[in-house]
């Protein structure tokens, strides 16, 4: 009896460390820029809020702000969205800190269209799609969206549910130091959406 328990819960976490291997490595199968964003039109870049300190953005958030300001001046006629809500320890929203961190990387503040209710990656894409639909008034738009790499799967995901057509990502460095801890905590959040959380 004893036995057989132990044999089940063995193929139980079995199967638990090779769904963390399998779904970490669809993670970082499709973790990259999409090849077509580099001369393709936009019209609005998207970049999801993440972790402040304090006032300014976190690292992870400081690698989102610097490929969208290099991705920005590649795509002139784009406007940014700054996409994220005020945490309860944050000092200020997280689209505003990444709005503050992109004039300073010389982005007008002409181009920058602040989304700052959002709490959770579904959101970030859901204000900003309601946002760019008033903007726009029924006419078709085209967007790319700025994440970091191990990030970007469940962001696509997202962005396609909402109702984003073809969304392009645009993929920024996660800190070596702050990959790891991200990947494992990524895992847990795309099986959750798998099973519908959001």
């Amino acid at each position: 009896m004893k036995q057989g328990v132990f044999a089940a819960l063995a193929l139980v976490l079995l199967a638990g460390v090779l769904a963390v291997f399998w779904i970490g490595g669809v993670i970082m199968g499709r973790s990259g820029t999409d090849s077509y964003t580099g001369g393709a039109p936009v019209d609005y870049v998207i970049i999801l809020g993440c972790r402040l300190d304090g006032r300014e953005p976190g690292r992870c958030l400081e690698e989102r702000v610097k490929t969208a300001a290099e991705y920005l001046r590649k795509h002139p006629f784009a406007m940014a969205v700054c996409s994220g809500g005020q945490g309860e320890d944050e000092e200020i929203s997280e689209a505003e800190a990444i709005a503050n961190a992109l004039k300073k990387r010389g982005i007008s503040a002409g181009r920058i269209i602040l989304e700052d209710q959002s709490h959770s990656t579904y959101e970030n894409f859901q204000k900003s799609k309601e946002i760019l639909d008033r903007r726009k008034g029924g006419e078709p738009y085209q967007v790319s969206f700025v994440t970091n790499d191990f990030h970007v799967y469940r962001s696509r995901l997202l962005a396609e549910e909402i109702g984003f057509s073809s969304p392009a990502a645009v993929s920024a460095k996660t800190p070596a130091s702050l990959y790891y801890t991200n990947l494992l905590r990524e895992i847990a959040a795309v099986a959750a959406t798998w099973c519908g959380y959001r």
